[in-house]
């Protein structure tokens, strides 16, 4: 009885799973929730933009980062992740596309700005 016993616990497996998130994926999400508070009001438009613009830039680093980690590497390298590579690849392409029209409207801004110094 002891040997069935005993065989029928050598065949469980376990898993193991990681205990905490990576330290880029941490601050990927600390990117994302600071972005999430920013307050807007119609006093500070210029600060929360500008704020905002940062926040976007750090966002965008920390991304690439995570994108750039042997792990993330070697998962999208597998073929059966396909579709989710190509999704990850349209996402990027709308936040590069939200960042270039964030940049012309701050471009547009100082140039306004600098219409408005001109003429005063």
């Amino acid at each position: 009885m002891t040997t069935s016993t005993t065989s029928k616990f050598n065949h469980i497996k376990s898993i193991s799973l990681p205990r905490r998130s990576h330290a880029t994926t941490r601050k990927v999400e600390e990117a994302i929730n600071n972005l999430k508070t920013l307050k807007i009001s119609n006093e500070s438009k210029i600060e929360t933009m500008h704020d905002g613009l940062l926040g976007l830039e750090e966002l965008y680093k920390r991304v690439n980062d995570l994108l750039n980690l042997p792990q993330t590497l070697q998962f999208f390298s597998q073929h059966q992740h396909e579709k989710w590579v190509k999704d990850l690849l349209d996402k990027s392409m709308r936040l590069l596309d939200v960042c270039g029209t964030a940049r012309e409207l701050v471009l547009q801004c100082k140039e306004n700005v600098r219409c408005l110094q001109f003429a005063l």
